[in-house]
């Protein structure tokens, strides 16, 4: 079914047309609702599609897109296809939005922190070299770049096959397709699915969960993760799956997108995790690396340190420290703890190797400093608690 797509629709063939000739400047660029609405009563030729925005349309944020639930009779979760050649119209919305090339390449404009705030260009920003106090000229961030000149408005990146973006709540953005051979799909998620649905299953990842709190949800989070898949098959045939889902509706769609959105994530998890690319925050500072950093200590907790683990990362140790801490609210050595605690207890459940084993795996130095551990993290000791675990029905 998704072949189907790669053929243009009849309002995309227009809109080529239009790109082709006199409109080509005007379609690569972001517009407000405002200005669209001008370019159309200058000239009425031209396809009009207003109607689309301007029924989202709301103040003080301009043009918004509210809820799943709004869009789709009470669905919390959509799948849609970003159309070519379309008028790049900013808007934001209130769900999170999980954008994936499948074939193709895309520019994505995203609000710039220059533009939010009145007066700051982007080159007057205090930019500083990571895990340095010494001030370096603002420039290209991993996976972003800004348009040249001091009163530029947005970030843009180029998204290519296999991209996956998850866009935060609420941040104005734009994606211009430009080429018949660009297949982007929009999968729309309702804040309640997070909560819901999606947060738990990251539990065993819980410190990626927590970041991905911190950007769906507090004030000052990112504006968006991008996860580099590539000619990844499997990516590919599961989104082709929810297309297909969404367009046939059979008996029991909704569970099975729900579905197949898990899965994504797991996948992305297992595979890309340490390839994510955090965007610049919301509200000021840019961590490009917090998502890898939290998955490399999470799969080497029984034996880095925070010295290994800044060098591994090119920070200083003071550096990694306060980013940590800002988007955990836990220092280097509770994140150790509660990783080598966490699977400690598991290996003690598990019941297949003794406490001195245990402790080597998780990373302590002996099963005395295990143990005092454990009881300061359980309030227990883990001879009690394995005594619990055999004494258990279950």
């Amino acid at each position: 079914m998704i072949r189907k797509l790669e053929t243009l629709t009849e309002r995309e063939k227009k809109m080529k047309k239009l790109f082709q000739g006199e409109g080509r400047e005007f379609l690569s660029t972001p517009m407000s609702f405002a200005e669209y609405k001008k370019l159309i009563q200058e000239h009425p030729g031209y396809p009009n599609v207003g109607f689309a925005y301007e029924l989202c349309s709301t103040e003080p944020l301009g043009t918004t897109v509210p809820e799943v639930e709004e869009l789709t009779d009470g669905d919390a979760i959509d799948v849609e296809v970003h159309e070519r050649y379309g008028y790049p119209v900013v808007h934001n919305h209130v769900y999170i939005e999980m954008i994936y090339v499948y074939s193709g390449t895309c520019t994505h404009f995203i609000e710039s922190e220059a533009r939010k705030r009145p007066g700051t260009s982007p080159k007057s920003a205090d930019s500083r070299k990571p895990g340095t106090d010494e001030k370096q000229e603002a420039g290209p961030q991993p996976g972003i770049y800004q348009d040249p000149g001091d009163d530029s408005e947005w970030n843009r990146f180029q998204m290519k096959e296999g991209d996956l973006c998850f866009l935060a709540p609420n941040v104005r953005h734009v994606i211009t397709a430009l080429k018949d051979d660009v297949i982007v799909l929009n999968v729309l998620l309702s804040k309640q699915m997070i909560d819901t649905g999606f947060l738990a299953l990251l539990k065993e990842k819980y410190l990626l969960a927590d970041f991905f709190k911190n950007i769906l949800y507090e004030k000052g989070a990112s504006a968006y993760i991008l996860f580099p898949t590539g000619t990844d098959p499997w990516m590919k045939q599961t989104f082709g799956l929810l297309y297909r889902e969404e367009q046939e509706k059979e008996y029991a769609y909704r569970e099975y997108l729900v579905l197949y959105v898990k899965q994504v994530m797991i996948h992305l998890i297992r595979r890309y995790q340490l390839q994510a690319v955090v965007a610049e925050s919301v509200q000021q500072e840019t961590d490009n690396h917090v998502v890898a950093i939290l998955a490399y200590i999470s799969v080497n907790y029984n034996q880095t340190t925070l010295k290994q683990t800044a060098e591994f990362f090119h920070f200083s140790e003071a550096h990694l420290s306060r980013m940590l801490k800002k988007y955990t609210s836990r220092t280097f050595v509770q994140i150790i703890t509660e990783l080598q605690m966490k699977h400690g207890k598991e290996l003690i459940e598990e019941g297949k190797l003794n406490l001195a084993q245990i402790s080597q795996k998780v990373g302590c130095f002996d099963s005395s400093h295990f143990s005092k551990k454990f009881k300061k993290q359980f309030g227990m000791a883990p001879e009690e608690y394995r005594k619990k675990i055999c004494a258990s029905p279950d």
